[in-house]
């Protein structure tokens, strides 16, 4: 019975973590694209002719949105990993606590 609380306070705190490690690198992520994009936009204002600016803004902002997309689908991955790892070990504190009873019904034996 301990075990099974152990378990559970375990996968609780996993849930917690995984999901507030998501939510952080969302915001990082985000704000790290609008910052990357500004600064890009300044640098190529006072470098280049219009049309080249327009032209390579366009490409810089098309690899910034790639980059930002693949941060925030491995935030995404890392999140599923920890919410189906939590619901594993949930499950194995089920069993085992079945298993213990199963035991306690036998005298103390397992059959």
């Amino acid at each position: 019975m301990k075990l099974k609380k152990v378990i559970n306070v375990v996968c609780i705190i996993m849930l917690v973590v995984g999901i507030g490690y998501g939510g952080y690198g969302f915001y990082v992520n985000n704000e790290n694209y609008s910052e990357q994009v500004e600064q890009i936009k300044v640098a190529l204002s006072s470098s280049m002719s219009p049309s080249q600016r327009e032209s390579k803004l366009a490409e810089v902002e098309e690899q910034a949105a790639t980059i930002r997309k693949e941060c925030n689908m491995q935030v995404i991955k890392g999140m599923g990993y920890v919410v189906v790892s939590s619901i594993v070990l949930y499950g194995l504190g089920i069993w085992l606590s079945g298993r213990a009873k199963t035991r306690q019904d036998a005298g103390g034996y397992y059959k």
